[in-house]
Parts: C-alpha cells; sequence; structure tokens
C-alpha cells in the first residue's frame, strides 16, 4: 500500500516522469531518459557542404547544461577513424576545423550526457574557369575587322570604344556568373550550366574576373584574370620643313615646303595653314591637292608662291602644316608640326643680311686657314726631328694631336659650306637667282668648300696617321707625302678664300649700281640679270 502511495504521489507530482516510467517499463518503448545535455551541430539535414582541398570546420553548440569537453568522432571514405576534441566558443559552443579536406567523411559529437546522430560531411570542387575565348570588335572608324584571341591568352590590346565578348566555360554548372573589374561589378553574365557570355566596352585599362557561385553555395576563389588594355588612339604625326629659308623672305619668294603626315588608323584631313600677322586676318588653309582621304602616309612638298598672299616689307607670315584622324570615339584627333614664322623683307634687306653673313663666314674661313698653317708649321716641326731616337720611337702619339686637329678642321669647313650653301638657296628662294650668282657663289665657292671638307681633309688627316705608323724605311716617303697634303691644302683654301673676296666684291657692285639705279628712277626698269652683267663690266673695267 505504501508502494503505491508514493507511486500515486509521484505520478502526481511528475505525470511527464511517471509516463516514460510507464512506457520504457511496462510498455516496453524504445522511448530515451529526458537528457541534461542536448548537442546541436550547425548541419543542413544533417549535411554538411565543403569544397575540396579546403578547411571544413564543424560547428555546433549545447543546450542545457554545458559539458567541460565535447569529442568529434569522424570515420573517413577509405582511412581510419578518429576522434579530436573541439574547441569552446563562448559559453555554450564548440568548433573543430579539417585541414585541407581531400575526400568525404561522416561525424559525430559526444559530449556530457547527449551523442548526436552520424552526419555527412560532401566534398565538391569549387567552381572555376576552364576556358575563356574573346572577341574583339574594333571602332568602325580604325577599319580594322572584327577578331579572336588566341585562345591560350588571357590578354588583349584595342582601341577605345571597342567592343569586347567574353565568353567561359566552366568546370561545372553554376547558378551565377558576375564579371568583376576589381572589386567593382561590371554585369552578369548571360548563359546557364557551364557556359557564359558578357560583351563590354571598355573605357580605360582594365583587369577582369568571374565571380562564380555553384548551387551549393561554393564560390570561385583563384579566379582567373582577364586583362583588357585599352589602347590610345594617337593623333597624327605631321611634320614640315621648309628647307633653304631663314626667318626673313622677300614678298617675291616661293618657299620650297616639305610636309609628312602619317595616322595608323587613316587620315581625314591635311592642309597647310598660314597666317598673316597684320590685324583682322584670321589663320587659313591651304588644301593639298594631292592628298586623299583615308591615307595613312601622305608625303608631299609644295612650291607655295608667297606673291600669292599680297605681302609686302613688314608683314609677318606664320606656317604650319596640321592633319587630323577619323577617331569619333574620343576624338577627332587632331596636331600640328612645328610652326615657322617669317619676316617679310625688301630686296635689299635681305642682300644686306646675306652680305653681312657671307663677310662673317669669309673672316671665320680665314681663321681656318691660320689654323691650317699652324699645323702645317707644326708638323714640319716634327718631320725634321725624325732622325732623333726619341722622337721616332714615339711618332704614332706625336702625330695622334695633329690627325685629330685635321678632323676637326674638316668639320669646320663642313659647317661652312653649309652656311654658304644656305645663302646661295635663299637667294634662288627669294627670287634673285642667275647664272652669275651659280657659277661664283655656287660653283666657286659651296663647290670647293664640299671638296675640301669631304675629300681633301680627310685624306690630308689620313697621310697624317699613315706617317705616324710607318716602319722606319716607310717614315721619310710618309712624311713627304703628309707635307704635301698640306701643301695641297693650304693652295685649295686660299684658292676659296680669294673666290670669296671676289664675291663680296661682286656682290658689292650690284648694290651700288642698283643704289645709282634707285636714284634715278631707272631700277625698275632693270632685271636682276642686267644689273649682274653691268656689275661684272664694272669689275672687269676696274
Amino acid at each position: 500500500i505504501g508502494v503505491m502511495v508514493a507511486s500515486v504521489a509521484a505520478a502526481l507530482i511528475n505525470p511527464e516522469v511517471m509516463g516514460m516510467w510507464l512506457d520504457r517499463n511496462v510498455l516496453l518503448s524504445s522511448r530515451e531518459w529526458p537528457k541534461r545535455t542536448r548537442l546541436v551541430v550547425e548541419a543542413d539535414g544533417g549535411v554538411l557542404n565543403g569544397a575540396r582541398g579546403d578547411d571544413l570546420e564543424i560547428r555546433g553548440f549545447a543546450e542545457g547544461a554545458v559539458p567541460r569537453e565535447v569529442t568529434i568522432l569522424f570515420q573517413p571514405e577509405a582511412g581510419k577513424a578518429g576522434r579530436e576534441t573541439m574547441t569552446a566558443v563562448g559559453e555554450r559552443g564548440f568548433r573543430y576545423t579539417f585541414a585541407r579536406v581531400e575526400e568525404p567523411f561522416r561525424f559525430k559529437l559526444r559530449g556530457g550526457d547527449d551523442e548526436t546522430e552520424w552526419m555527412e560531411a560532401r566534398l565538391a570542387d569549387r567552381p572555376r574557369v576552364e576556358e575563356v575565348k574573346m572577341s574583339v570588335t574594333p571602332p568602325g572608324y580604325a577599319g580594322i575587322e572584327p577578331y579572336v584571341v588566341e585562345a591560350e591568352r588571357r590578354s588583349v590590346e584595342t582601341l577605345k570604344g571597342s567592343a569586347v565578348r567574353i565568353e567561359i566555360r566552366t568546370n561545372k554548372a553554376v547558378v551565377r556568373a558576375e564579371l568583376m573589374a576589381g572589386q567593382e561589378a561590371v554585369g552578369s553574365a548571360d548563359g546557364a550550366a557551364d557556359r557564359w557570355a558578357i560583351e563590354v566596352r571598355p573605357v580605360q585599362t582594365q583587369t577582369y574576373h568571374f565571380a562564380l557561385q555553384d548551387e551549393l553555395g561554393l564560390e570561385d576563389k583563384r579566379p582567373v584574370r582577364l586583362a583588357v588594355r585599352v589602347l590610345k588612339d594617337d593623333a597624327p604625326r605631321v611634320r614640315m620643313d621648309v628647307p633653304g629659308v631663314s626667318d626673313i623672305v622677300t614678298p617675291q619668294a616661293v618657299l620650297p615646303i616639305e610636309m609628312s603626315f602619317a595616322d595608323e588608323y587613316g587620315l581625314s584631313r591635311a592642309v597647310l595653314v598660314y597666317q598673316i600677322g597684320r590685324e583682322g586676318y584670321d589663320a587659313e588653309e591651304w588644301p593639298l591637292r594631292e592628298f586623299r582621304a583615308r591615307a595613312t602616309k601622305f608625303d608631299t612638298r609644295v612650291e607655295w608662291p608667297v606673291a600669292a598672299l599680297g605681302l609686302v616689307a613688314g608683314d609677318r607670315l606664320t606656317l604650319y602644316a596640321e592633319g587630323e584622324d577619323y577617331d569619333d570615339v574620343s576624338g577627332p584627333n587632331r596636331s600640328q608640326s612645328a610652326t615657322a614664322m617669317y619676316r617679310v623683307v625688301s630686296t635689299d634687306e635681305l642682300l644686306a643680311e646675306l652680305a653681312r653673313r657671307e663677310q662673317e663666314y669669309r673672316q671665320e674661313f680665314e681663321r681656318v686657314i691660320e689654323q691650317q698653317e699652324d699645323l702645317r708649321g707644326e708638323l714640319l716641326s716634327l718631320i725634321r726631328q725624325m732622325g732623333e731616337a726619341e722622337v721616332a720611337r714615339d711618332l704614332a702619339n706625336r702625330t695622334a694631336p695633329f690627325e685629330r686637329r685635321q678632323r676637326q678642321t674638316a668639320s669646320q669647313v663642313n659647317l661652312l659650306r653649309q652656311q654658304f650653301a644656305q645663302i646661295l638657296a635663299e637667294t634662288a628662294i627669294n627670287g634673285l637667282d642667275s647664272m652669275a650668282v651659280r657659277e661664283r657663289l655656287g660653283e666657286g665657292i659651296v663647290g670647293p668648300l664640299d671638296q675640301l671638307a669631304k675629300r681633301d681633309l680627310i685624306d690630308a688627316a689620313d697621310l697624317i696617321r699613315e706617317f705616324g705608323r710607318s716602319g722606319v724605311s716607310e717614315t721619310a716617303l710618309a712624311a713627304t707625302a703628309a707635307d704635301g697634303a698640306q701643301d695641297a691644302v693650304l693652295r685649295r683654301m686660299r684658292e676659296i678664300l680669294a673666290n670669296m673676296l671676289k664675291w663680296e666684291g661682286f656682290q658689292e657692285a650690284v648694290t651700288m649700281l642698283r643704289d645709282i639705279l634707285r636714284l634715278q628712277g631707272q631700277l625698275s626698269d632693270e632685271t636682276q640679270e642686267e644689273l649682274e652683267r653691268r656689275a661684272a663690266e664694272l669689275l672687269r673695267g676696274g
């Protein structure tokens, strides 16, 4: 009776416990006794998905009484079972990380008076790009056909305004493929399963990659990088040269203008631009008739008559060449050559300037002759000392400075040749050319200076070198040859100097006649040829 009373009392006090007792002992049920601890694993439906080759973290927590220790038991598909103690996280959490997991396994947690059911850790490959195809459609103005980049390449160079289509094949089906430029999303690719594509029009150089995600939520942690380098379409390359012209011209000048234009994708425009330095005059274009649109290179020479502009002494003239391309994306790109600026002067002013330069160059040539005479004198002194043993042994070193000086003289003479040739060119360009000018200045000065600089002085330097390197038996003969060349050079120099002085006298006579005729009011009836004829007669008569 006492036991029954106690049982009734217990049932009244804790009916749940009494019910479990009846289930297990009377009805023989498998119902478990209540536990103080309940372990919960963070896994959806008892399955935990991870990426093959990555670390896999198992996380769980305890409800009710928190056990002092939680153990994870695991069993790989192939390999030995094991157990490890989990790390406590906070008040109720636990975790354990499997490093670089390569095969699936099952696991369960044990702690306190609880033990979970076996759960599965399933592994899958992360999504990744297996193949890439990049196609480029350049802007229409470039005239370049669309092209496909080689399969193994991961970079491409293209013009701004190009359409770049990127197609990829992934190693598995993915649910999302987002094109990224760094951390910024560019756009979502179109496609399904393992085939996706997107088209972009980059305005600057970019490195892209695809953010991939599969149905398990796995992402590509090592994306393939795709570089698109946007090339700048440079402005046309334009060059202009006006050879033989200084900074002054006469109203009768005909300028030999050489122009060169080039653009990789074609020229839309190529012109000569001129501007007269008077108030109210804007820059104007002079069309180049031989130019053809879309040419990638255009070279031309124009004999440009200054007289067509009606310029007078005192005016200023500015010239430059200008080219333009077809860039309709960020252009058109335009560029111009270096600017040439001229002061328009009278014939008398030009002749006075040329005469001043001629005198300056002639005086410089006289200094060159003095240097040459000094060189010959020092060389003769060395030749006289050849009998001395010390000089003979060191002859090569002693003659080397003479050779260098001789070659420097050749450079000086060549510069003078260029300066006199410039004067000759300016007389022709400005309408002052004549047979007398070509004979006296061209054949009498420029031509001989050319031969002196490029042949005679070079030969003289070579003979000095041969003299210095000659053997004992050859020294006397080599010395004679070297000195003979020096004598010939000096004779040629003095002949040229005489021609320079004659030319100056001739020019002075022409100028004097011009002044006389101007005073008599007859200058307009006299041609340059006639003035020179009368000047020549005047000189002969003197």
